[in-house]
């Protein structure tokens, strides 16, 4: 989407109401722009990463003596002999497990 609305001439006040006529939020409009400039070729500079991680839970149990982890986002079910063990194997296969599902810039939550 390519928004230009304002120049160095308009108020607060104004930009509000232009986006308010778009339907669009002041947060969904900041989004926007940043998704519009990172998406540029032509800047003679480079924007850190604006995108907020998501926080998936990966659920640990125990069960005769097996730890098992699995976490529905990633398609991931993985068992181990330790807990240890079992969050090594995670953090091992999740990267893969998260580009096949389609996964990006996340964090895993390990929870018993």
């Amino acid at each position: 989407m390519n928004i230009q609305i304002a120049s160095s001439h308009t108020t607060n006040y104004e930009a509000k109401m232009v986006l308010k006529r778009l339907g669009l939020s002041q947060k969904k409009a900041i989004a926007l722009f940043f998704e519009e400039i990172a998406n540029r070729q032509d800047l003679p500079f480079s924007l850190p990463n604006f995108t907020k991680e998501k926080q998936l839970t990966v659920n640990v149990s125990l069960y005769e003596g097996i730890w098992t982890a699995e976490c529905d986002a990633l398609g991931l079910v993985t068992e181990a002999q330790s807990y240890e063990e079992l969050t090594r194997r995670t953090l091992e296969i999740a990267p893969e497990l998260a580009e096949l599902n389609n996964v990006e810039n996340f964090k895993l939550r390990f929870i018993q």
